[in-house]
């Protein structure tokens, strides 16, 4: 049986952001998204119509639990300081949700992660939190 995803399972703590990231299947074209919230283990981004059709397969754009989609993504922890995109991540999508017709919040947990790469997502996040942000 599939295990639904609610906050109740979240092992990290997230921060809310407003990140610019690129994302897309591996091999292919990478398209534009905002990250809204970010942790160690994962995080949930908005997009528009053309990014959800690009990374969701037909058969699974029905809003809620995807399965098998990996996604390669790119973003940088401190996007107001550097115009590179310093971070390229895999990942798996888990889920998916239609705000409107042209906007959309996919969720997605980092696979394979690296130690150094997972070390700096969680003490960016630690920092923010202690911050208050």
């Amino acid at each position: 049986m599939d295990k639904q995803h609610f906050a109740l399972d979240r092992k990290h703590e997230r921060i809310d952001t407003e990140s610019p990231c690129r994302l897309g299947v591996p091999g292919a074209r990478q398209y534009e998204g905002t990250i809204i919230n970010l942790s160690a283990g994962g995080l949930r981004l908005a997009c528009n119509l053309e990014t959800y059709e690009a990374i969701i397969p037909a058969e699974q754009r029905t809003p809620g639990q995807v399965i098998d989609v990996i996604v390669d993504v790119k973003f940088s922890l401190q996007p107001e300081e550097q115009t590179d995109m310093n971070l390229q991540l895999t990942a798996q999508v888990i889920h998916s949700e239609r705000l409107a017709q042209d906007s959309f919040h996919i969720g997605i947990q980092f696979t394979d992660m690296r130690k150094p790469d997972f070390d700096l997502i969680e003490d960016h996040i630690n920092t923010a939190l202690a911050a208050g942000k």
